[in-house]
């Protein structure tokens, strides 16, 4: 059986020349597929992010990094030397920003995934690719876009996941605030816990079934003295 040695693989000159020339009905086409997932993905980015660490120009990113990358594959395949070249060229790109959330990771791969998908015209994939992430979403948070009527006729949302700035004067107060907000909701996860000679505060991520959750938890907070402020920010983003 014969040995094959990668140094004696070569590939042609001729074929490395060769370009195949990207016409502007490919162009126009890639461009107007990319642009259209890219504000799908941002759609979705927004409505069901997690992260309060600018949502919406890092769902703007999203859809420039789509549109880049499909731009990028549609160039490079036309040309086997300029995608060589490429390899060497990206290999000293480093992204010095650190993604905390890898909820927030998964939209960047799903998004380069697409990007890669459109450039190479592979639409049939590229809709099997965002159908299927976007049930993905749908299904990991479908009680937070499934409504409940009220008794007023009023829709909410089952699901709230809401942020809670709370400020007391002693860390004594703050834990006895944790234990009121037990009594009632089902969960909170405590992000950031400070405290100073002056006050102690923490920000919370609460999971709020219904504004009725939300009025018992305002009145309770309100009858302890010992609290400064307390603030509340919805997560939900149009």
């Amino acid at each position: 059986m014969p040995n094959f040695l990668l140094s004696e693989i070569s590939i042609p000159s001729d074929q490395l020349s060769e370009s195949i020339t990207l016409t502007l009905r490919q162009g126009l086409i890639i461009t107007l597929v990319a642009l259209v997932c890219g504000f799908i993905v941002r759609k979705l980015y927004l409505n069901y992010t997690l992260t309060y660490s600018s949502p919406r120009g890092f769902a703007n990113t999203l859809a420039m990094v789509l549109l880049s990358v499909s731009a990028l594959i549609a160039i490079v395949k036309s040309s086997l030397a300029l995608s060589l070249g490429l390899v060497g060229a990206l290999s000293v790109v480093r992204f010095r920003t650190a993604v905390k959330e890898p909820f927030t990771l998964s939209f960047i791969l799903w998004s380069v995934c697409l990007g890669i998908s459109i450039g190479a015209e592979q639409f049939t994939f590229t809709a099997l690719i965002l159908i299927a992430g976007a049930l993905i979403i749908f299904m990991l948070f479908r009680k937070t876009i499934l409504p409940s009527k009220t008794k007023s006729g009023s829709y909410i949302n089952q699901f709230v996941s809401d942020t809670l700035l709370l400020s007391t004067e002693k860390p004594s107060s703050i834990y006895r605030a944790f234990d009121t907000l037990s009594k009632h909701i089902k969960s909170f996860n405590v992000k950031s816990l400070s405290s100073t000679s002056e006050n102690t505060s923490a920000v919370l991520m609460l999971n709020i079934s219904d504004t009725k959750e939300l009025e018992l938890i305002t009145k309770a907070l309100e009858q302890d003295p010992e609290i400064i402020s307390f603030s509340f920010y919805n997560n939900a983003i149009e």
